[in-house]
């Protein structure tokens, strides 16, 4: 048996490095069974973690070359070896703690995403027992010993890559304390090296994460020559290197003769003027960046150089995690749609009613590319453009009003063909913003649908109190309650908050993490809770908590095409004395401007998305902010509406009178320049 080795492109295990890489490392060409193998370098100062990422893509290409396809025939496949790490400077001791560290973090981050994708994903000890001396200690720490991976799922034990040890969590303020640190440890780390887990570890004994664990050869100069000598399939070419490693730019014949026998040499050096005797394929450059405008320094890498594919350019910034580099794909990534231009020459050609292959499979996510699309593609042309036709008209049988337009915004959006909308709810502080969008996640939350609440510089505990639900806000919550608490505990279960704390987070590590949350969400077993609509309280907060968010000019279209792609409704709250206040404005589907109108509260629809009137302003007075929502729970499913009896409508000429510059806005302009 051998494995399939010709012109692939594999993973990186590094998720934000494949994004710039378009999916992966694209391996050399396979001629008369001669295998050229490719060459990485990655080029940069001291103290920028060179050695970690070159650590991480050794595990991670090498992971990926033995998941290449099987092949029967020995002969026109390869046998896979132990992948090389040679450190000139380094020690064999000092990369396999920082290599366990890395594996053990990233094992225990898997559990994680899995635990939230299936509950019981991940319930026994099998991996704390297998990786670490695990002794029932029930006495010092009450704990089930047998439900150590349930806890680490749950984040209730935590690796410490410092003790090397699974340790119970502490409270933050407890984190810089040694001696309060030791009380908590539950099981010190087995061994000390790979070699010994691998040794001892049984085919699937950690399930899907056996395949994190194999055997790197780590050499060290000194001993270089003899493991090379000594190596008994060196003369054996079908039997390959994975991957090769050089942490210094030391050159000598051995070296040589072992990139023969590698698929991939990964190179590190600091001076720029050998890269080219490298011959490299794909050049990366890492460096570090002070933000001067914040006083901040920031780690970032770019690839410089790529022959055999195309990649992503510009600079992109990374973070050193316990579980290696974090790379984070800038905004400029996120917005592009590759060969878009191109593309767009048959489209501008067709008419309208028209449409590509490529657009209808766009536009039904459910179809998968192949003659069964393709034929339905075919035969449903002219009966498509029927179609559209009649959707474009349908807006226009009946005249609506506000309050109909209120609920197709904010209670009911099923009602408008296509998801992805974004709302904006933009008025002065103490309007009902917040008010108006909870009566929107209550309404999703009777249909079952999950809302994430993304808090700009807010504790989850102060918002967790404003989290009551309109329909009984200003009743009598508590009774009301208990009449109704499970009907009520069954909408609580679909609302979730992301903390994002102030400080100079850049808007490419915000854009990560919110598509991981919503991609671990997509890949949930039970459907239902995948995440279907996100809401941004506070945006004003950006102008004075968050600086680098507040400098990238791309950041709210970069979060508004994010959530478009996903098909998740976004609903954004924002005083109209914000920065971003025009920017949103002008961005957003639907505008909903509030205000203070004396004793009255007024409610403002600038642009609506259903484009129902050409260029009218809806505008309406609420009588009674108090009985403005409802909630019937007597039904089989739970209904939540407008009380259209408190929502009296008013012409609107103009929103000149709303936006005309305040006193705000100009202290805030002249702060900012």
């Amino acid at each position: 048996m051998g494995q399939i080795y010709n012109n692939e492109k594999i993973s990186t295990d590094i998720y934000g490095l494949d994004r710039l890489l378009f999916g992966g490392v694209q391996l050399q060409d396979v001629d008369d069974n001669h295998y050229e193998p490719l060459t990485i370098v990655i080029y940069g100062k001291r103290g920028t973690s060179k050695s970690l990422l070159g650590m991480q893509l050794l595990h991670g290409l090498t992971k990926s070359l033995k998941k290449l396809p099987m092949v029967a025939n020995p002969k026109k496949g390869i046998e896979i070896m132990s992948p090389v790490y040679y450190t000139v400077n380094g020690s064999e001791r000092n990369f396999s703690d920082m290599l366990l560290d890395m594996l053990i973090s990233k094992c225990t981050n898997h559990i994680i995403e899995e635990q939230v994708k299936r509950k019981d994903a991940w319930q026994g000890s099998d991996f704390s027992t297998t990786i670490f001396q695990v002794e029932n200690n029930s006495k010092v720490l009450p704990l089930d010993y047998s439900l150590l991976d349930k806890y680490i799922g749950e984040e209730t034990v935590v690796y410490n890559n410092r003790t090397n040890a699974l340790h119970l969590v502490m409270p933050y303020s407890f984190r810089d304390v040694d001696n309060e640190s030791s009380k908590f440890q539950i099981a010190k780390r087995r061994y000390d090296s790979i070699h010994c887990y691998c040794q001892n570890m049984q085919p699937n004994q950690l399930h899907e994460l056996t395949d994190e664990f194999f055997d790197i050869e780590i050499l060290e100069e000194r001993n270089f020559a003899f493991n090379l000598t000594n190596t008994p399939d060196w003369t054996d070419m079908s039997k390959k290197i994975p991957c090769l490693f050089i942490d210094d730019d030391y050159q000598n014949a051995s070296i040589d003769l072992f990139k023969m026998k590698a698929l991939v040499v990964i190179r590190v050096t600091e001076d720029a003027g050998k890269i080219d005797s490298y011959q490299p394929d794909l050049v990366i450059e890492m460096r570090s960046h002070e933000d001067e405008r914040n006083g901040y320094l920031t780690h970032q890498l770019s690839i410089q150089k790529s022959v055999l594919q195309t990649t992503a350019l510009g600079w992109h910034l990374y973070k050193k995690r316990d579980y290696g580099i974090e790379v984070y794909p800038s905004s400029h990534v996120l917005l592009q749609r590759r060969r878009h231009m191109p593309k767009g020459v048959l489209r501008s050609h067709l008419d309208i009613l028209s449409e590509t292959y490529q657009h209808y499979l766009d536009t039904n996510e459910d179809m998968i590319p192949g003659a069964k699309s393709l034929a339905e593609f075919e035969s449903r042309k002219e009966a498509r453009r029927k179609e559209k036709i009649d959707e474009l008209y349908e807006h226009f049988h009946k005249e609506e009003c506000v309050s109909d337009i209120l609920k197709k915004i904010m209670i009911d959006p099923i009602s408008i063909k296509g998801e992805g909308r974004v709302t904006a709810i933009i008025g002065e502080p103490n309007t009902y913003k917040r008010y108006l969008t909870l009566g929107g996640t209550f309404s999703a939350c009777c249909r079952g649908e999950h809302t994430l609440n993304v808090l700009l510089d807010k504790e989850d505990t102060i918002m967790f109190k404003r989290m009551i639900c309109p329909a009984m806000v200003f009743g009598a919550p508590k009774e009301l309650f208990k009449s109704r608490s499970k009907q009520c505990f069954e909408c609580y279960e679909c609302i979730h908050f992301k903390e994002i704390r102030m400080g100079c987070i850049s808007s490419d590590e915000f854009f990560y993490y919110l598509m991981k949350q919503l991609r671990i969400s997509r890949e949930a077993e039970d459907k239902s809770k995948r995440i279907k609509r996100i809401v941004i309280d506070d945006l004003q907060k950006i102008d004075f908590c968050f600086p680098m968010l507040r400098g990238d000019a791309l950041f709210l279209t970069a979060l508004i095409s994010i959530c478009k792609d996903a098909e998740i409704d976004l609903f954004i709250l924002c005083d109209k004395s914000s920065q971003l206040a025009q920017e949103l404005r002008v961005q957003a589907d639907n505008v909903i401007c509030t205000e203070r109108a004396g004793k009255e509260i007024h409610f403002y629809i600038e642009r609506y998305s259903g484009y129902s009137d050409p260029s009218r302003i809806f505008g309406c007075r609420i009588k009674n902010i108090k009985e403005l929502f409802r909630c019937n729970t007597d039904k089989d499913q739970k209904e939540y509406s407008f009380n259209e009896g408190c929502i009296e409508g008013i012409p609107v000429s103009s929103m000149n009178d709303f936006w005309v510059c305040n006193d705000t806005n100009k202290i805030v302009k002249f702060l900012d320049k």
